[in-house]
């Protein structure tokens, strides 16, 4: 995945030791330059973003993320600042890069103290700013007791915080965290981002994110299995062809029940402001003449229901050849949960060709995602919420919440489907573990915008995406709609529907402003 237009690599921790291995032992650049590098272009960011911040203790642990903070607490010092270093640990566990840069610390008589565990409380009594140089990449798990004390009584003082290469606390390689750890207001991360940045819970401790060059040649760089997508990866976005039909992209939507007429007409609505030629939805006949004048784009098929206003499966007959013609079929916005409606979820799934489940088209198969492996290859985009996910795996939401990366390879894995998982930190997880993570926006915590999301994904699979690129380009198209509808109307008070007529200028990436360009 890294080699796409507008994809940002991400490291794990073992990836980011083996570049940092190769250029040091393979390519001959002393480890202390590295050291020297990052701990300088840590200091300028810390004076960049906190330039009245005069009073700064930098905690530091023994290994080299301590020897990056020795380093930057060097340069503030030099910049006047008044610094002070505190060891987590006694100087004589301190490694050897590390405890060059020590040394010359203590030739320059800035201040270097090792903190016992009781004395923490009282250590920043005079300190505007705190730099975290405590465990960083290579320490994984629970904190141990005398780190555990730092970082508590770090939170506890509500000082800003700047972390150097990833909060401590924080697992760099897929952002759980296990016990205490910071919450950054700024983490400066050395050559490029790490996972535990871009995914919660890690992604919500990291602040805002800067990563620095420290010197690590681009030969030495092996091609990942993950990154971050930017607006940038909207350009594979095929254009309609200016020869072609309405015909050349067709949606067909199954969902919506009694009460929930709206989520089938958003996924529909979507489907075409991206780019869709022709939607049908097949709904209950109880709610499609009112769909049909609500929405005249949309074509609604009046399906069989029962008494509570469902789907049932006798849908599956007359949606044969629609199934069959529809270059995607979205299965499952507002379509309610029945012995029937499972039942026709799994025709769904041998009968579409290329498929978006949602909702409950997901839960449907809680329990049997062997079902959904046996599409054998179809291509098929599950967009669960940590809900929908949880039923489908038979585990709780605060278990998927706890560790998004395990549960969405997970499913992804047992599904042999591209799996989208839902949240500031959309996942789009292939299979084999490969991933995309997009940043979503706010103001999409708000019901409907994940009706809006499968059928852009929809679209986007009709017209020629595969599913990870369709379910990574419609989460940044729908975060960017809802970044622009902020804009107009303030994020706590945009709905769903505020997306839709921004989605075409969102899908073509334009910037904000330039809606009618």
């Amino acid at each position: 995945m890294h080699h796409l237009p507008g994809v940002v690599p991400l490291y794990t921790a073992l990836e980011m030791r083996t570049v940092d291995r190769v250029t040091v032992d393979e390519i001959g650049v002393p480890s202390a330059v590295l050291m020297e590098r990052a701990g300088m272009g840590a200091a300028a960011e810390v004076l960049q973003w906190f330039p009245d911040a005069r009073r700064i203790a930098v905690v530091c642990g023994p290994g080299n993320n301590g020897g990056d903070g020795f380093v930057a607490a060097r340069h503030l010092a030099a910049a006047g600042r008044v610094v002070e270093v505190l060891l987590v640990e006694s100087e004589s566990k301190v490694r050897r890069d590390g405890q060059a840069f020590l040394d010359v610390l203590t030739k320059l008589d800035i201040p270097v103290r090792r903190v016992n565990v009781t004395a923490w409380r009282s250590a920043f009594e005079q300190t505007d700013l705190i730099v975290d140089a405590m465990l960083g990449t290579g320490v994984s798990g629970e904190p141990k007791p005398p780190f555990e004390a730092a970082i508590r009584a770090i939170t506890d003082t509500r000082l800003p915080v700047v972390s150097l290469d990833i909060p401590s606390g924080v697992d760099a390689s897929d952002g759980t965290i296990a016990g205490a750890a910071i919450m950054a207001d700024l983490t400066v991360t050395f050559h490029a981002p790490k996972i535990g940045l871009a995914i919660a819970p890690g992604r919500f401790h990291a602040g805002r994110v800067k990563a620095i060059d420290i010197g690590i040649p681009a030969q030495v760089e092996e091609p990942l299995r993950q990154g971050i997508a930017t607006r940038a990866l909207l350009a594979t976005v095929p254009p309609r062809r200016r020869d072609g039909s309405k015909y050349d992209s067709r949606v067909l939507v199954v969902g919506g029940s009694l009460g929930m007429a709206g989520a089938v007409s958003m996924t529909a609505q979507a489907a075409m402001r991206a780019g869709a030629g022709i939607c049908w939805a097949a709904v209950p006949d109880r709610i499609a003449e009112a769909l049909d004048v609500a929405v005249p784009e949309v074509q609604f098929r009046g399906q069989h229901s029962d008494e509570l206003g469902r789907l049932t499966v006798a849908a599956a007959e007359r949606l044969e050849e629609l199934a069959g013609r529809a270059g995607a079929v979205v299965f499952g916005p507002g379509i309610g949960d029945s012995d029937q409606v499972r039942a026709l979820a799994r025709w769904a799934v041998r009968a579409a060709p290329v498929l978006v489940l949602d909702a409950q088209g997901i839960s449907a198969f809680a329990g049997d995602t062997q079902a959904l492996a046996a599409r054998d290859g179809l291509p098929t985009l599950l967009t669960p919420h940590e809900g929908e996910l949880a039923r489908l795996l038979g585990v709780t939401p605060d278990a998927v919440r706890a560790n998004r990366l395990e549960t969405v390879r997970e499913a992804a894995r047992q599904t042999q489907a591209t799996v989208l998982l839902k949240g500031e930190d959309t996942i789009v997880c292939l299979p084999g573990g490969d991933f995309l993570v997009c940043k979503g926006h706010r103001a999409q915590a708000t019901a409907g915008t994940g009706d809006i999301l499968a059928g852009t994904a929809a679209a986007l699979l009709a017209r020629g995406l595969d599913p990870a690129l369709a379910g990574a380009c419609a989460a940044l198209a729908c975060s960017l709609a809802a970044e622009r509808a902020a804009v107009t109307l303030h994020a706590d008070g945009v709905i769903a529907t505020d997306l839709l007529e921004r989605l075409p200028a969102a899908l073509a990436g334009a910037a904000l402003g330039e809606e009618g360009a």
